[in-house]
């Protein structure tokens, strides 16, 4: 549903219903803000459009909806004065389209944002990896050898549950957090749990090559593909918005300042009989 609003005296649109919920959560509208949608016989409210009505109170005071009712005739009659004045290269004034159902096929482009996406899934990543170190450590398994390619998928699965239910409870995770990234579904909504965990398995396979040293072909062709078609590819079946508002200073700060404290605590966390296989385990490992 796209929706044009009437702010100042002027006319905006078409809008999103998440970017309309977004003004709501900030205040930059109210609940006799006019409104006009596809299908809406004029212009309305903003708590008489259905999507919203349960984000106002509305007043029982007769007087306040009078009010409220003769300010609404006002803007209108003036928006409609203006729009008579107005007209097109083509001499009619343009209609609102209507909204189609997103698919695989048809979806909304969106700011990509990849390099601030790419240090969010880094974070996680890392934050994780020292997780996963200590909890090798304390089985008594050497962190530093990889003796079961099996095996080591396995630990790889926690880690795509807690970012799956992440994005679906809470809708961001840890260095997402930190950078100010969201995700939401196309209607504004957080993912269901077994849509987010879908989408982590699809960036851990597609995106990071499950962290194999085919990384470096698959994150580059990934973000070929999303400047060529405006989203990546594990959301585009579901048509997933990714957010990305203001960097915080502080958080920055706070982001760099996890990932040298967590660089010193992996390299401590390692017990001295592991390390005879450092120089092994950093010939196999490529990124070193």
């Amino acid at each position: 549903m796209k929706i044009w609003l009437l702010e100042n005296d002027e006319r905006t649109g078409p809008h999103e219903i998440y970017d309309i919920r977004d003004k709501i959560s900030n205040e930059e509208v109210k609940a006799d803000t006019p409104a006009w949608y596809e299908g809406a016989d004029g212009w309305v409210t903003l708590e008489d459009v259905p999507a919203f009505s349960s984000y106002f109170i509305k007043s029982s005071a007769s007087e306040t909806l009078q009010e409220e009712e003769r300010r609404t005739a006002e803007l209108i009659e003036s928006l409609e004065k203006e729009l008579a004045g107005v007209e097109t290269e083509v001499g009619t004034t343009p209609q609102p389209q209507p909204y189609s159902q997103p698919n695989s096929a048809t979806f909304q482009n969106e700011p990509l944002y990849p390099i601030r996406r790419f240090f969010a899934r880094l974070f996680d990543i890392s934050l994780y990896t020292v997780l996963l170190y200590i909890v090798k450590v304390q089985m008594g398994i050497n962190p530093l050898v990889v003796d079961s390619l099996t095996k080591e998928l396995m630990f790889q699965v926690p880690y795509l549950l807690l970012d799956g239910l992440a994005l679906s409870y809470i809708g961001t995770t840890p260095g997402k957090w930190l950078l100010n990234v969201r995700l939401r579904q196309y209607n504004g909504q957080k993912l269901a749990v077994m849509t987010s965990i879908i989408r982590s398995i699809r960036v851990w396979v597609l995106g990071f090559a499950m962290q194999s040293p085919l990384v470096i072909i698959s994150i580059p062709f990934s973000w070929f593909i999303a400047s060529k078609y405006g989203k990546f590819l594990w959301d585009i079946p579901r048509n997933n918005l990714t957010r990305c508002g203001p960097i915080s200073p502080l958080k920055v700060g706070a982001y760099f300042c996890i990932i040298i404290a967590a660089s010193y605590l992996l390299k401590y966390s390692i017990p001295p009989e592991f390390m005879p296989t450092m120089e092994n385990w950093k010939a196999w490992n490529p990124t070193n």
